[in-house]
This record gives structure tokens, C-alpha cells and sequence, in this order.
């Protein structure tokens, strides 16, 4: 299988430094990446198996489809108190559900993950996420831990405009992450 790379935003925010680095990203290597929105799932709740037999809401199945194509995944994380934000817990908890039929989407996958966040650099929520994935050995995960990226956005230095990303330092560090995966 050739390397296809999905970059998801813990973010909900459009604006967000997250989802622009997720967005960016996508650009710095367009032929074997996408960005999977995960905006429109919804917050997980077993109970929403029972109601579609076993199955998923739509907008779910459509998410864990895009996942399933990917051998990669950069997650954005947004840090929020020293943790994952709830988008991206809410999307980890619907990608390890597998259905009669299929096995859960985020089976196998190499994880990196990068932040824009403030003096922490987003490290927080990066070690919280990779110790509770760490737990779940039977995804078979491969944890991309010292590719990991985490910014200060607050440190002073221009980081965005126009919601684009500006600062050449970073897009140089990504660029050289898309190459390296």
C-alpha cells in the first residue's frame, strides 16, 4: 500500500491555529495526504450503534472511510487544561469502534501528532493522547512520538496571516515532517 497520509484538526474551530497547520500540511504534500474533517460526527454514545443495528451514523462511516484509506495520521491537537480537546477524543473513541463487518479504522496506523498551542506547546495534550493510546496495544499503533511538533503561538513571533501560515520556520519543520513520514 502506497503511504496516504489523513491530517485531522482537534479543533472545530475554522479559525484555529490547528486547523490551519492541518490545512497547511495538506498542501506541503498533495498528492498522498487529505484533511479529514471531523466536524460533523457526533459526540459518541454506544447507544447510536443499537439505533443504526450495529452500524454508524452516516457522517460517522463517512469519517472512519477517509481513516481507513490512510497508513498515516497527523493529528492537530488543540491542548485544553493540559489535555486532548474533546473533538479529538470524541473522533479517537469512534475510530477504534469496528463494526460487524469491518475492523475499527485506526487499526495499524502510524500517529504523529503537532500543536499550536501556548507556552506548553501543546506537549500536554501530545503525552496524554499517546499514553491512553499506548494502553490500547491491540490497535497495533505505531506511535510516531519523536516526529511530534508542539508551537507556542504566543511567543511573539507571526505565526499566521490571513489565516494562512507565515512563518517560513515551520513550514520548513513540516515540509521536512510530510518527507520524513
Amino acid at each position: 500500500m502506497n503511504k496516504r497520509v489523513g491530517i485531522i484538526s482537534g479543533s472545530l474551530r475554522c479559525e484555529s491555529a490547528n486547523t490551519i497547520l492541518a490545512k497547511a500540511l495538506v498542501l506541503f504534500s498533495p498528492d498522498n495526504s487529505q484533511y479529514i474533517d471531523i466536524s460533523n460526527i457526533p459526540l459518541y454514545n454506544q447507544d447510536l450503534e443499537k439505533a443504526y443495528k450495529g452500524g454508524f451514523p452516516t457522517s460517522v462511516e463517512y469519517v472512519q472511510a477517509q481513516v481507513r484509506e490512510c497508513t498515516h495520521l497527523i493529528l492537530c491537537i488543540p491542548e485544553n487544561t493540559k489535555m486532548p480537546s474533546a473533538a479529538m477524543k470524541n473522533f479517537i473513541d469512534w475510530m477504534t469502534r469496528g463494526s460487524p463487518t469491518t475492523r475499527p479504522p485506526l487499526i495499524g496506523k502510524s500517529i504523529v501528532m503537532v500543536s499550536a498551542a501556548g507556552r506548553s506547546c501543546g506537549i500536554h495534550a501530545q503525552e496524554s493522547l499517546t499514553k491512553a493510546l499506548e494502553l490500547d496495544t491491540w490497535l497495533e499503533l505505531n506511535l510516531l512520538s519523536n516526529l511530534n511538533k508542539g508551537y507556542n503561538i504566543y511567543d511573539g513571533k507571526t505565526y499566521f496571516d490571513n489565516l494562512q501560515l507565515v512563518n517560513q520556520d515551520v513550514i520548513d519543520e513540516l515540509k521536512a515532517l510530510m518527507n520524513n513520514l
